[in-house]
């Protein structure tokens, strides 16, 4: 028989936030990320009063930078707020470092997760553009040629948005599949 282990669920910490913030542990700062997320559910402002008081509290303690800039990672995950609320944190966390010239989390780190941020957006609407034009040319080819065989499928699900654009130019004019594929 193996070790039992007491089951602790989350919620179990709630009230007790003064406790989580003070606790060495970083799972406990995570914790009261979690639990300020839920309580704030639907109000922005109390979430960013709230992200700001976890964070000024985690730049307070004296851990290593890595640990700092890893649980801000964290719960910035966990707490997210809109773009105008986040460059306001964003700025007061700057302001707090530059007061006691502790820059955990610096400028450049702070443009390279947004930059990463954008193009990962960037990357994510050229897929949905690609899958769109997949879609649509699939569904124009079945129209006009009846069911696809599986292979085609394949080939519209996994071609590039040049190979679609060249599949959906041959199609306005192609009396077969073969035409619209072999061009």
């Amino acid at each position: 028989m193996g070790i039992q282990f007491p089951v602790v669920k989350l919620d179990d910490f709630a009230g007790r936030a003064e406790q989580l913030l003070d606790d060495p542990n970083p799972f406990a700062l995570v914790t009261a990320a979690y639990l300020a997320t839920r309580e704030t559910k639907g109000d922005d402002v109390r979430r960013a009063a709230a992200k700001w008081f976890i964070l000024e509290r985690l730049l307070l303690q004296n851990r290593d930078r890595r640990i700092i800039i890893d649980l801000t990672v964290v719960i910035d995950w966990l707490m997210r707020l809109p773009q105008p609320l986040e460059h306001e944190l964003w700025r007061r966390i700057e302001k707090f470092e530059r007061d006691r010239a502790m820059p955990y989390i610096s400028s450049f780190e702070r443009i390279g997760l947004e930059r990463g941020l954008k193009q990962g957006l960037l990357e994510g609407r050229r897929e949905g553009c690609r899958e769109g034009q997949a879609l649509l040319l699939s569904n124009m080819l079945a129209e006009r040629f009846g069911a696809l065989p599986a292979h085609l499928q394949q080939r519209l699900a996994h071609g590039t948005s040049a190979e679609l654009l060249a599949w959906s130019k041959a199609f306005v004019n192609a009396a077969t599949l073969d035409e619209v594929f072999n061009t």
